[in-house]
């Protein structure tokens, strides 16, 4: 009888462990996954940032623009655009962008483009 009763008490605290095993996962979630916590956001902060970063970005889109308007006033010669295309293999377009990147200066081009900063 003793050794039943002792059977019985180690049964049964395998099944309370067991218990309490599953009540932490159902507090933990059902199905084991991490619990999700929902931040709270300042909504006038994250407007007011996007609002700044809007700016920025209007900013170097208005820069960019105005680099490339300056880029397409500067004059290049017709021979020289051919001279680089040809040596260069690039297309009459991209060999044009490149002279009035140089200023229409085609041995400044050759040059960056020997030291690998064109």
């Amino acid at each position: 009888n003793s050794f039943c009763t002792l059977l019985e008490e180690r049964r049964m605290a395998r099944s309370s462990d067991a218990n309490a095993a599953m009540s932490a996962m159902g507090r933990a979630g059902a199905t084991g996954e991490k619990e999700v916590t929902q931040k709270k956001y300042d909504e006038a902060a994250v407007a007011e940032k996007f609002k700044k970063l809007n700016e920025e970005l209007a900013a170097k889109r208005d820069a960019a623009a105005k680099k490339e308007a300056k880029l397409a006033a500067v004059a290049v010669n017709a021979g020289d655009v051919t001279l680089v295309a040809e040596q260069l293999g690039l297309p009459a377009a991209e060999a044009k962008r490149k002279l009035q990147a140089h200023n229409g200066d085609a041995a400044k081009l050759f040059k960056a483009v020997v030291e690998g900063t064109a």
